[in-house]
Formats: C-alpha cells, sequence, structure tokens
C-alpha cells in the first residue's frame, strides 16, 4: 500500500458538516499522495446516510473518473460482522436531476452486486452529456445543491462498522471510545500510523507527515502542562491509568501535568498488538467509559514500555493548552514547545513548522 498513513475520523451523521470540512482540507493539501482516510460507524444506516450526503455535497464539481465515466467511492466496509440487508430504493443523479431506477435486487444478490447491475445499465442507457453519480443507498436524498466546492474522487475512503455487540448502551460516549479501538485494530496491518482526529479537526497545511510522525517517536516528549484546579482532569488520569494496574510501576505515569490533546492523537501501529494484550482493551471494550480517554490510554504505554517522558509546556491552563481559547500567559512557553496541533482561536500563538492540524472556529 502505497499510503501508510491513515487519519481516521468519527461517521456519525450528526457529524456530517465537520466531515465535510476535513476532507475538504484534506484535498485542498493534496494530503492524499501521503495518507487515506478512515470513516468509523456505528451501524450501515449511519454509513450509508454519510456516504450518500458526501456524494451529494461534493456533486457539483466531481469529475468523471476514468474507469465508465463514474466518481467513485471505496465502500468495502471494514467489520468483523454484516448488518442487515438493505431494501431502499436506489435513485442515480443526471445533471443535477434524480432519476429513480425500476430495477430491483434479485433475492440472492447483494446490495453492491446489485447497484454494479443497475449502474451498468444506467450507463447504457445514457447519453454522452449526462452527468452519472453512483447509486445512493437513501430512501429519500436530500436536494443536490451544496457550497462545498472539493472534489474526492482521489480519496480513498474507508467506511469501518462497529459490530452492534460492542455498542455500550449505557454510555454513548463509551461505544465513542469503543469505535476508536476498534477501528485502530481494523487498520493496524495496513499503516505506519494511525491519526485518530475528533470531530472539528482539519488540515491547515501540507507537511510531510511520515517524517513529522517518525521525529515524534524519536524524541519520546509529550508535552503536558498544570492545570486550575481541574478535578475533572486529575479524574480522566486515574481512570486511563487502571488500565495498566498489572504493570509493574504504573504509578509511575501519573503526573501534576496535563496532556489531553497537547500531541495530536497519533499511533504507531507496530504498537498496537502489544497494547492491546497488555491492556486487555479489545476484550473489554463494553467496559469502555467517558473516561476512559484513548489516547491519554496510549501516552501511558508510550511511558511505560517506550521511554517517553513528560516535559511542562510552562503555560499554566484550566485545560490542556492546545484546546484553550486563549493564552494569558504566553510568555511562559517553552521555546522549544512546538505543537503539531492547536485550537484555531489560539493558532498565531502557538504557530511553527510542525502545526498541520486545527479544531474549532
Amino acid at each position: 500500500m502505497a499510503n501508510r498513513i491513515c487519519f481516521l475520523i468519527g461517521g456519525k451523521p450528526s457529524n456530517q458538516q465537520s466531515i465535510d470540512k476535513f476532507l475538504d482540507s484534506f484535498q485542498e493539501f493534496n494530503l492524499s499522495s501521503q495518507a487515506d482516510v478512515a470513516l468509523a460507524f456505528d451501524s450501515t444506516e449511519d454509513k450509508d446516510k454519510v456516504f450518500a450526503n458526501l456524494k451529494l455535497s461534493h456533486a457539483e464539481s466531481a469529475p468523471k473518473s476514468q474507469s465508465d465515466d463514474l466518481f467513485t467511492f471505496n465502500m468495502n466496509s471494514k467489520s468483523d460482522e454484516s448488518d442487515d440487508d438493505d431494501n431502499s430504493d436506489f435513485f442515480f443523479f443526471f445533471t443535477g436531476e434524480q432519476k429513480k431506477s425500476d430495477q430491483k435486487p434479485k433475492s440472492d444478490q447483494s446490495p453492491i452486486a446489485f447497484a454494479d447491475e443497475a449502474l451498468q445499465a444506467a450507463i447504457s442507457n445514457s447519453t454522452s452529456n449526462d452527468f452519472l453519480m453512483p447509486p445512493l443507498f437513501d430512501s429519500n436524498p436530500i436536494n443536490p445543491v451544496s457550497d462545498h466546492k472539493s472534489n474526492l474522487s482521489n480519496i480513498n475512503l474507508i467506511p469501518i462498522i462497529l459490530p452492534k455487540k460492542y455498542q455500550v448502551a449505557f454510555n454513548g460516549a463509551g461505544t465513542f471510545r469503543a469505535r476508536i479501538f476498534y477501528s485502530l485494530n481494523q487498520l493496524k496491518s495496513d499503516y505506519d500510523y494511525i491519526v485518530v482526529c475528533e470531530s472539528g479537526n482539519f488540515i491547515m497545511k501540507n507537511v510531510n507527515l511520515h517524517a513529522l510522525f517518525d521525529n515524534y517517536f524519536k524524541q519520546k516528549v509529550l508535552w503536558g502542562n498544570l492545570t486550575e484546579n481541574n478535578l475533572t482532569a486529575e479524574w480522566i488520569k486515574l481512570c486511563c491509568s487502571k488500565w495498566f494496574a498489572n504493570t509493574l510501576d504504573w504509578q509511575q505515569v501519573l503526573s501534576p501535568l496535563y496532556l489531553w490533546l497537547n500531541q495530536p492523537f497519533i499511533y504507531r501501529t507496530k504498537d498496537l498488538d502489544e497494547f492491546f494484550e497488555v491492556t486487555e482493551i479489545l476484550d473489554n471494550l463494553t467496559a469502555i467509559a467517558w473516561t476512559d480517554f484513548p489516547y491519554y490510554i496510549y501516552m501511558y504505554y508510550l511511558m511505560l514500555y517506550h521511554g517517553f517522558k513528560i516535559r511542562d509546556i510552562g503555560i499554566k491552563s484550566g485545560i490542556g493548552v492546545c484546546e484553550s481559547n486563549s493564552l494569558g500567559n504566553i510568555k511562559n512557553k517553552n521555546p522549544e514547545f512546538k505543537p503539531m496541533i492547536c485550537k484555531k482561536s489560539i493558532q498565531r500563538h502557538l504557530d511553527n513548522e510542525n502545526l498541520f492540524l486545527v479544531f474549532g472556529a
């Protein structure tokens, strides 16, 4: 596989605007030559809604591909189990006009096989001036009018669906975190690094990602800051440390410095088998709670098993420095602190050659 980096983002339909913004920025800075994008979903229904709206929102400028004049996505989901068959109607778009397909799947035909057959029939019945979009797995597609202008045709989009058995019914945030761990395990054999992006993240410039991440794991530094009586931060630290209760000297990970979002959520995939073995997280996905911050747990693993050390940014904040809305004591910043991620509102204070990922308004 040419691209050895993957960005992993949540695929809930309610996050459609954030997904569009991330993909727009990904395309704007031409990162498809360096990385792929995986979308993690709770269900096939969520996947179909998000992919259908992605196709529609970018329909105006999407060029025809070189194969059958078709604008395509990689629709092969990674999941350990399949959901119920989808019996929705199929629609095509020709020059912005919705046309319903009269074809119906055969009893023994998969939705993907049927879609391909119906699409070929539509192609043969269309004129050379028709603009063809793929079939939409949605019985009520939205109007294909949008302000988005990106061309997503060269981005490899990989959907991952969290099996129902891992849904955490008592805690929605627990399901979100379980989805991250499950997706990491699904993707780990295909990439060198996986970057998990939360809702609202977007790319702000093109950098050599592989070199940047190689250096991050070579330097072995995790940046933290003192917080202002943030009891939630202290609780998060303790809850994340419990996954290493069977590890010798696990208490050494506890620090007065808060690490969250002061570095991107970069996972080195060659670590993940050992990480999952040590923590036993994959065997306990249904026990994940809101306080189990995935990358905090991974940072503790890096400290205990790979010699990572915590350094002080020098700035005191109510939360993590890089997720703060403002920085009142910026003059105290450690000059060696060159973050790769920060909130948009403080970008001017933290901008440097490594900063490639921002979030917020």
